[in-house]
């Protein structure tokens, strides 16, 4: 479908030049993209999923003619995004296909990352997306600033991943309400980021509102609430405040026995954690017996050699070591049985948490 071309100004010159509809659209389309090249091709598709057959490359090139464009690689283009440059009238025609090209773009970038379209996004495109995604007005926005907050935390920015689950929380929050499971869920993540870049007084106050919430809508027993409790632990413990993690980690302990049983993975892990806590705490005869317990227990229901079990083995060594054990046989067992085979040099390491304790045990043993 071709449109009529649009008259444009050029500022530093006094010739009238005439762009056609798909040129001055790559040019307003550019002001929602990052000050970077962009590929030709994921704007061809957006342009086709809109129902434009425009030959974008001859468009392109006609604004590279004009000074408006510069083909920077094959099918790479860096388009000028100053607009003020070719002033022009435009009408509620062209900004609604505008609006549209944009929606098409974004859903075509979610596609891509979802792998139902071939696509080769580079780094430039990390940075289209963002603008694109920034101040998410609809749901297909917040599904890809999600992607983009994921992307940016397990990349470890976590200045970044917290601003932009920031912005899907309010967004989710303003369209759901407070108390929905999914605000609660954005809201479980954005405190998680800052908890991850230090901001530890900020997530304090955020799982504390979170707990709160969950508490009302969801209940005590709830897995999310209960998940809540514990990450507010995490953070109170990081700001010193042992005795009040101490409490919700014994109540979080309380409720995974009675409702998920002593074997569940998630019962072990919230012990674990008040095993941390009793020994930051000087209690370490109670600590020493909740780690045995939890050793025990992950023996009998992960095979051997299971990061659960290293990692539950490495805790209890510690604190026998802390408590002069080093020849005693409980101590003597744990570290041949569960954690010398990580020193061997064909030991197959899958986890990180392998690795650090590797390292961690290597250096106990030498100032032994």
């Amino acid at each position: 479908m071709s449109q009529a071309p649009l008259a444009a100004q050029a500022t530093d010159s006094a010739t009238s030049i005439e762009l056609s509809a798909a040129s001055m659209d790559c040019l307003l389309l550019s002001q929602s993209l990052a000050d970077l090249p962009i590929q030709q091709q994921i704007l061809q598709t957006a342009f086709e999923r809109v129902g434009q057959s425009a030959d974008l490359e001859q468009a392109l090139s006609r604004c590279q003619k004009l000074g408006l464009a510069l083909q920077v690689d094959l099918g790479l283009w860096s388009i000028d995004q100053n607009v003020s440059r070719y002033p022009v009238a435009l009408t509620s025609e062209h900004l609604l296909r505008i609006a549209e090209l944009k929606q098409a773009l974004i859903s075509y970038l979610i596609d891509a990352i979802d792998g139902k379209v071939d696509a080769n996004l580079t780094l430039d495109d990390i940075e289209h997306i963002r603008c694109l995604s920034a101040d998410p007005q609809d749901d297909l926005q917040c599904d890809l600033l999600i992607w983009l907050a994921d992307f940016d935390y397990q990349g470890g920015r976590f200045d970044l991943a917290a601003q932009n689950w920031q912005s899907v929380y309010l967004f989710v929050k303003q369209q759901q309400g407070a108390e929905h499971p999914d605000t609660l869920a954005c809201m479980n993540n954005f405190a998680e980021s800052l908890q991850q870049q230090g901001a530890y007084v900020e997530a304090q106050e955020l799982y504390q509102e979170q707990l709160s919430l969950c508490l009302s809508a969801l209940g005590e027993e709830d897995d999310s609430t209960l998940t809540c409790m514990n990450n507010l632990a995490a953070v109170l413990k990081r700001l010193h405040q042992l005795d009040e993690a101490k409490a919700l980690e014994e109540r979080v302990v309380e409720l995974r026995l009675r409702l998920l049983g002593a074997e569940h993975p998630d019962t072990l892990g919230s012990q674990n954690n008040l095993a941390s806590t009793l020994k930051a705490l000087g209690n370490i005869a109670e600590a020493r017996a909740l780690q045995e317990q939890v050793l025990s227990v992950r023996r009998q229901i992960f095979p051997e050699r299971h990061p659960h079990i290293t990692e539950a083995a490495w805790n209890l060594l510690q604190t026998l070591f802390q408590q002069g054990e080093y020849q005693s046989d409980l101590c003597q067992e744990v570290l041949f049985d569960d954690l010398l085979w990580l020193l061997e040099d064909k030991a197959v390491l899958q986890h990180n948490t392998e690795f650090q304790i590797k390292e961690l045990l290597q250096k106990l043993l030498n100032q032994g």
